[in-house]
């Protein structure tokens, strides 16, 4: 599974793309609200490669202390630039999973 590096607004949460296709994986410590399974988060992606916007599909993930952290970080992504006149929105499956700590020590 590929890392993509740690949620950067949030503590022991990592981002890495799912191993079973299209989407996202998120791994996180259980101190936050934990959430499991999957969801659709919506991007909408500026040409120039920035985050214009991200929100999951349901209000109680948005809501979330975990959903809204991941949110805040995948608005400080910077993607290739690409060629469109307009932002583009894109929707991906995101698929939580709450690590198992190791003697207090979330282990990823």
């Amino acid at each position: 599974m590929q890392s993509l590096g740690k949620a950067s607004a949030c503590t022991n949460t990592n981002i890495k793309l799912a191993p079973s296709g299209p989407g996202l994986f998120i791994d996180h410590c259980p101190s936050y609200q934990t959430l499991e399974g999957s969801r659709q988060v919506s991007l909408t992606l500026a040409p120039d490669g920035s985050v214009l916007s991200a929100r999951f599909a349901d209000a109680a993930t948005n809501d979330n202390r975990l959903g809204a952290c991941v949110l805040q970080s995948l608005l400080a992504w910077k993607l290739l630039p690409f060629a469109a006149a307009e932002p583009v929105e894109i929707t991906q499956r995101v698929t939580f999973e709450p690590c198992v700590p190791i003697n207090g020590t979330c282990v990823f």
